[in-house]
């Protein structure tokens, strides 16, 4: 008999998990309240329920006795645990999910196990910000407590009443749970970072998916040129991984594919600046894939119905890295789009490129990670070559303007 698996969301996000389940021969249960949605053609059955709704989405389980439930809907997490929870399927609990999405908690999580962590504060509505903002040392960032992919956080380098008003009233509304946090912003040594996805099952971590990650000085706060392997000391990669593990098994997390990003201060602590409680988006997945050929959405669909074919697979098999640079291109001004400007320097080691949007759309300025405008990956022969282009992948591959 088939196995059977409910995915919660029909959207492009969902899509990849769509096609890996269909690849697998499982019959896909697919709910999404929309009736037009491109999973709908890729699935067995469709329900149009709201994925938000815990007693919706058990009603359908109820029907259909499946094997396993997954998203990749971060807002949808939380009854994904719920469900695997109430018909005994591979999961976590609520909490443990909470106990990341939840920034306020997660600060919570890492000072309580010794984990650095920077001071916060935790607001529910605009006018609990005043009695502490004039109390705080600069800069700070003001994030949304609930939210994914940067929308809303924002830097904040000196008092100012406008500028922090608006910030919160702009967290306020992409938290899903009606709170903000405000925190000391920890200043990065460098525009390098530490980002991928790690996977989670059965007590064990995969670290495989991790890469650096180079930002642009003017936007700071979003990762663009994605270069694997990680470029970390020994000493480091030891540190990186032994924090990440306490903070796994302290949120009760036991399986699943998480994003993380951190980065090592310049003090040398490891600073986990969040854990997503999702794949990471930009194409990471496939990122994974090509830098190390283990397929993480492969893993994450056949784990979580119960089959650990591939699983057992992938901890049985040597993968051999490869000299990776993923580039995710922003444009720094508002405009009209004309398309790419690669530089020569570059362009025999593209192996894919991907972009949004055609000429003549409307262009945004990267704000957040929203805004991304195409994709270019590239391969290496050596890790000098890589190397010697990782940091200036910004002025390599522009985003053209029309005048």
């Amino acid at each position: 008999m088939k196995k059977k698996i409910v995915i919660l969301g029909g959207g492009k996000n969902q899509m990849p998990l769509i096609h890996a389940a269909k690849k697998l021969g499982y019959y896909v249960v697919l709910c999404d309240f929309r009736n037009n949605v491109e999973g709908i053609k890729f699935s067995d059955i469709h329900y149009q329920v709201n994925t938000l709704s815990y007693k919706e989405i058990e009603e359908v389980c109820l029907i259909e006795r499946p094997n396993g439930i997954i998203s990749n809907s971060e807002p949808a997490m939380p009854i994904v645990a719920k469900i695997s929870q109430r018909f005994n399927l591979v999961g976590n609990s609520e909490k443990s999910i909470y106990n990341l999405m939840c920034k306020n908690q997660f600060r919570a999580l890492q000072k309580s196990i010794g984990c650095f962590a920077p001071s916060y504060y935790e607001f529910d509505n605009l006018n609990q910000i005043w009695d502490v903002i004039g109390k705080l040392s600069y800069p700070i960032i003001i994030k949304p407590s609930q939210c994914s992919g940067s929308r809303g956080s924002k830097r904040i380098d000196e008092f100012n009443y406008v500028d922090i008003e608006n910030a919160c009233k702009d967290c306020f509304h992409y938290s899903a749970d009606g709170k903000i946090i405000i925190e000391d912003f920890i200043e990065m040594p460098t525009l390098t970072t530490i980002e991928g996805d790690i996977f989670i099952h059965k007590g064990k971590i995969l670290f495989d998916g991790m890469f650096s990650t180079t930002r642009a000085s003017w936007a700071p706060m979003v990762p663009m040129t994605y270069t694997a392997p990680l470029y970390l000391d020994n000493n480091k990669k030891e540190k990186l991984i032994s924090t990440l593990t306490k903070i796994v098994y302290k949120s009760g997390i036991s399986h699943g594919e998480y994003n993380i990003e951190g980065y090592f201060t310049s003090t040398s602590d490891c600073f986990i600046i969040e854990i997503n409680v999702r794949q990471g988006g930009h194409e990471i997945p496939m990122l994974i894939k090509d830098f190390t050929g283990i397929d993480y959405t492969k893993l994450l669909v056949s784990t979580c119905v119960g089959d650990d074919s591939y699983w057992n697979e992938v901890n049985n098999t040597l993968h051999p890295n490869r000299y990776i640079i993923k580039q995710t291109t922003f444009s720094q001004f508002d405009g009209v789009y004309d398309g790419l400007s690669i530089d020569q320097e570059i362009e025999d080691y593209i192996y894919r490129k991907i972009e949004f949007l055609k000429k003549g759309d409307t262009v945004e300025r990267c704000i957040d990670g929203t805004s991304l405008v195409a994709i270019v990956d590239l391969e290496f022969k050596n890790q000098e070559s890589e190397r010697a282009v990782y940091n200036r992948m910004n002025e390599l591959i522009k985003v053209k303007l029309l005048e």
